[in-house]
């Protein structure tokens, strides 16, 4: 709360995306899309990428296709939530100015050139 000469102004931080539980989400969505690509890469190839299991049962047709393509829509959406978090997006703050009776509302969101909303 900021007080000026004979008004108000008081000022409410709202947290955006880096929150622990964001990070958890996307780092194990990015991991878990990996592991899906490497299994249906390995059933392509023949042989194991990953270290903890046995690839060579599963057949690349449907088996393997499937896996990569739920690797590759696990893994793009794994780095949209990564960079959700690098950029911090819905962070920003609310200020109330009792003086002037005014509410300006101040977001971050995605970069270009609407990337700082202030309304």
């Amino acid at each position: 709360t900021y007080f000026f000469a004979h008004y108000t102004i008081m000022r409410t931080y709202i947290t955006g995306s880096r929150r622990l539980s964001n990070i958890f989400w996307a780092l194990s969505v990015t991991l878990g899309g990996l592991g899906f690509f490497l299994a249906g890469l390995s059933s392509y190839l023949e042989k194991d990428l990953l270290l903890f299991s046995n690839i060579s049962e599963i057949a690349f047709i449907p088996q393997g296709i499937v896996l990569m393509f739920y690797g590759s829509v696990g893994s793009i959406l794994g780095v949209f939530l990564c960079l959700t978090v690098w950029w911090d997006i819905g962070f920003g703050y609310n200020d109330y100015d009792q003086g002037l009776q005014q509410i300006l509302l101040y977001r971050k969101g995605f970069p270009g050139k609407n990337r700082e909303l202030s309304l």
